[in-house]
């Protein structure tokens, strides 16, 4: 190289060009620079132009895919490293599914509160309804991977005292727990009967409860009143 610049007379011209790519080494130095922020690869090109502007092509190719070639094989190792710890630790999975979790139960929350015009917290069917409408609504029950076709269903799950009105917060669980494997409307449909069978309990246990009170009121006022008896 250097003969060849000696021979053309550009190394007494122009002195950079046998500093940057005098020699093989020189050369690779200057390159090695260029991409790692020793020199500005504009200060290392502008010598080529002295010899030909033919060679300012391969020149720009080789900075273009050395760096950007060698971004995207580091973000990826990176990417891949990062992925195996959180396989292999438990915590980070763990946390990352609750943070997971935290930010779905927000997006979902928002975007139903709108509905909550009179600030109590709950949503009606009809509400909930003319949500299934709105293509923001749609759109984020499809980002997280929900089934909008289940969500009228899950809404009656929940509704248990068909009262027409639920809260926004249990509507909002009520859907995320679609997620996965306990996505099924069988499981929600369990869930309803429990919840209807729970509700079923209940009334009896106050039924039971009011009768044994009149029994003892009615023991209470036959003890105090011996001889109303009639033999």
């Amino acid at each position: 190289v250097h003969s060849a610049l000696e021979t053309r007379g550009l190394a007494s011209q122009h002195p950079e060009l046998l500093q940057f790519y005098g020699t093989l080494p020189d050369t690779m130095l200057s390159l090695f620079m260029a991409i790692s922020g020793g020199a500005d690869w504009r200060d290392l090109a502008e010598p080529l132009v002295h010899i030909s502007r033919v060679y300012i092509i391969p020149y720009i190719m080789f900075i273009i895919l050395t760096v950007f070639g060698l971004l995207n094989i580091l973000t990826a190792v990176f990417v891949e490293k990062t992925s195996n710890i959180s396989r292999v630790d438990p915590e980070l999975v763990i946390q990352e599914s609750l943070m997971d979790e935290a930010k779905s139960v927000k997006q979902l929350m928002t975007v139903l509160g709108e509905a909550d015009t009179d600030g109590t917290g709950t949503i009606t069917k009809a509400e909930f309804e003319a949500k299934l409408q709105d293509p923001r609504f749609t759109a984020q029950m499809q980002l997280l991977d929900l089934n909008i076709l289940e969500a009228q269903g899950v809404f009656l799950v929940l509704d248990h005292d068909k009262s027409g009105e639920i809260e926004i917060e249990q509507l909002v669980y009520g859907l995320l727990r679609m997620k996965g494997n306990a996505r099924s409307m069988d499981m929600n449909t369990l869930l309803l009967d429990t919840k209807r069978l729970m509700t079923k309990v209940k009334l009896l246990e106050q039924t039971l409860d009011a009768n044994f009170k009149d029994i003892r009121v009615a023991l209470a006022t036959q003890s105090s009143h011996p001889f109303a008896f009639k033999y």
